[in-house]
């Protein structure tokens, strides 16, 4: 599977050269985002706190999943059903040949994302790799919609840190 950015606001997944998914942000720098499925559903991405650390994902007002952003690169993604109640890993993992993973409970690894700069249009794309058991998930593409909103909201506060970084750093030469 691969997620092509389009233009700052939009991100296309595509498997198979067909399109299955879009996250859409509202803004260039907001959290709020959508995601939209094949069948045209949406499910709004909204922050529930103002640090910006607990969001929900929302179908028709109702809430399906929880992130809880922690601090470095994690973050846990939990369902909202009462009955099957499942909870995700979002990491960050590598150094040199970093990617961002989603495990389990028994930390087995369930999809991995690789991002690829583009330099034409200074874009970031992804690749995606899905495990079975995953596939077998119910909205098991809203998850991948989730880890890529994830990792490129890790991104560009990497890129913002190390822009206030280098700024700092010229102030003091």
């Amino acid at each position: 599977m691969k997620a092509i950015t389009e233009d700052s606001k939009t991100i296309v997944f595509y498997e198979e050269n067909h399109m299955v998914l879009k996250l859409v942000y509202a803004g260039r720098f907001s959290h709020k985002a959508s995601i939209i499925d094949a069948e045209n559903q949406v499910y709004e991405i909204v922050a529930v706190n103002f640090w910006k650390t607990r969001f929900e994902i929302r179908l028709n007002q109702q809430c399906l999943f929880t992130i809880k952003k922690k601090w470095g690169k994690t973050a846990e993604i939990s369902t909202n059903k009462d009955s099957t109640r499942n909870t995700f890993l979002f990491k960050h993992k590598g150094f040199f040949k970093f990617r961002f993973v989603i495990q389990d409970k028994d930390d087995r690894e369930l999809a991995v994302v690789r991002s690829k700069f583009r330099w034409k249009g200074l874009k970031h794309d992804y690749d995606i790799e899905v495990s079975d058991s995953l596939r077998k998930k119910a909205n098991h593409l809203v998850i991948l919609g989730i880890m890529v909103y994830l990792v490129r909201n890790s991104q560009r506060k990497h890129a913002g840190g190390g822009a206030a970084m280098g700024g700092a750093i010229a102030a003091i030469t």
